[in-house]
């Protein structure tokens, strides 16, 4: 009996890939999610064992499947949220939200999108999410018809925070 060869993984294990030379590979996974955003849909969920490489494709989203323009993306890791509350994670994604807008030149400054709301958000969340969503008023607002993609990168971390403060918040407008 053989024993199988062992063959040699061509990916770099370690920290994400932002190169896109020493990034290759997952067309398929790219041509999946391409077909769901232009198909509306609202959660793609990209799960897998860990240091397989999913940071890694996240960063890649917005240069390898093809947005026709439509979209715009926005990465957030939270990666090293665990010690946070729910109030400075989302301050972080409304951030991340921001400076994207400014970087893609959305918004000339990000003054003019109000962020006031971030000092009373905890309180806020746990009653309905409201103020976040008069929020994301503001930024589809600024988008136009462009859609917005948040690309969450160790979402579980969020997701854990929900769970343990007992809270439901609807990102839908």
């Amino acid at each position: 009996m053989k024993s199988p060869k062992k063959r040699r993984n061509p990916y770099v294990i370690g920290r994400p890939i932002d190169e896109p030379e020493l990034f290759f590979g997952r067309e398929s996974l790219f041509g999946f999610i391409e077909d769901n955003l232009k198909n509306n849909e609202q959660v793609i969920l990209l799960h897998g064992q860990r240091r397989i490489g999913k940071s890694s494709v996240l960063r890649h989203i917005p240069n390898k499947v093809n947005l026709d323009n439509e979209f715009v993306c926005v990465l957030s890791d939270f990666q090293d949220k665990n010690q946070c509350s729910l109030r400075e994670v989302v301050h972080g994604l409304a951030k991340d939200i921001v400076e994207k807008l400014t970087v893609e030149k959305f918004i000339d400054n990000p003054d003019v999108i109000d962020l006031t709301f971030l000092d009373d958000l905890e309180q806020d969340l746990e009653q309905d999410g409201v103020k976040f969503r008069e929020f994301l008023e503001q930024v589809y607002e600024k988008l136009g018809d462009k859609k917005l993609v948040l690309l969450l990168d160790e979402f579980d971390v969020l997701d854990g925070k929900i769970l343990n403060q007992n809270l439901k918040i609807s990102f839908d407008i």
